[in-house]
């Protein structure tokens, strides 16, 4: 039975016969060509042949073995002039021209030749575990599940992030983050983002969670500013680090990590408006 849509794919009579069958059973043509294509396969017919076959059948024309080759070339979405497209393009609101797009370059810049507008934005954070945004009549809301989140569009379909987000290697958060947070990226291959400031014992923390970071390459920590000099020494008395006599604005220090010849190499830099720890693991 696994070879049967092989078998099929391989048959021009069989794949009209299954067309056929679709038409008796006076189903929608999307529908039909969602079943025929999960029956044989994505590639066993483009649409466009499929929706000719599935119309004569409809018709009553009945006769598998018709000849194309002398009717006109099919015309396709892109045989549409550039200025009428752009007029159709014209009509549809933000959100269907960001459907529209998707579908190829030439649609993409199409659409993108409209500016984006919105008579009404309204966007509503719950407590940091969801959010809602409405552009105009249309509705978008993320809610975190499990360790990943979920997005519902307005269509109501959805697109779960955790298999996604697992396959990304690098990061740049621009929001505030605290020191517990970074377990949650210890798939990356580098991260930059800016930490709540911690306890000097905090950044012992950061050390040992960055440390567990397998794939991990580089990582950019920012703070607010130092509050003074002493409190740069004791954060990095709390790492280890021998400290020179004199005036500090640049650390850097070297940490091996346990049970391993790898390292982490820090720098840690007061700038004039921030504080920064720049991480480097060398194999």
């Amino acid at each position: 039975m696994e070879q049967a849509p092989a078998i099929i794919k391989n048959n021009d009579q069989s794949l009209k016969t299954c067309i056929l069958y679709e038409v008796l059973e006076k189903k929608p043509i999307f529908d039909s060509y969602r079943n025929f294509c999960n029956l044989v396969g994505q590639d066993a017919m483009e649409y466009p042949e499929f929706e000719f076959w599935y119309y004569r059948f409809y018709h009553g024309q009945v006769d598998f073995d018709y000849d194309r080759s002398a009717d006109p070339v099919p015309k396709t979405l892109m045989d549409i002039p550039i200025s009428s497209l752009y007029k159709i393009t014209e009509h549809l609101d933000t959100v269907e021209r960001t459907y529209l797009r998707s579908m190829n370059k030439a649609i993409k810049d199409i659409a993108d030749s409209h500016a984006p507008s919105f008579d009404k934005m309204e966007i509503t954070a719950y407590g940091g575990c969801s959010m809602e945004w409405r552009l105009d009549n249309n509705a978008f809301h993320c809610y975190r599940k499990n360790k990943g989140c979920v997005l519902q569009k307005p269509n109501g379909s959805k697109i779960k992030s955790r298999d996604s987000y697992l396959k990304t290697k690098h990061i740049e958060f621009r929001s505030l983050l605290k020191v517990e947070d970074l377990g949650r990226f210890s798939h990356l291959k580098s991260l930059k983002c800016e930490l709540q400031f911690p306890e000097p014992e905090g950044f012992q923390r950061i050390r040992d969670i960055i440390s567990s970071f397998e794939k991990l390459e580089s990582c950019e920590l920012t703070f607010s500013k130092f509050e003074n000099e002493v409190q740069f020494r004791r954060i990095a008395e709390a790492l280890g680090v021998e400290i020179p006599f004199g005036p500090l604005q640049i650390i850097k220090h070297r940490y091996q990590i346990p049970e391993s010849n790898e390292y982490l190499e820090f720098k840690m830099e007061d700038e004039d408006h921030s504080s920064s720890i720049k991480i480097v693991k060398i194999r």
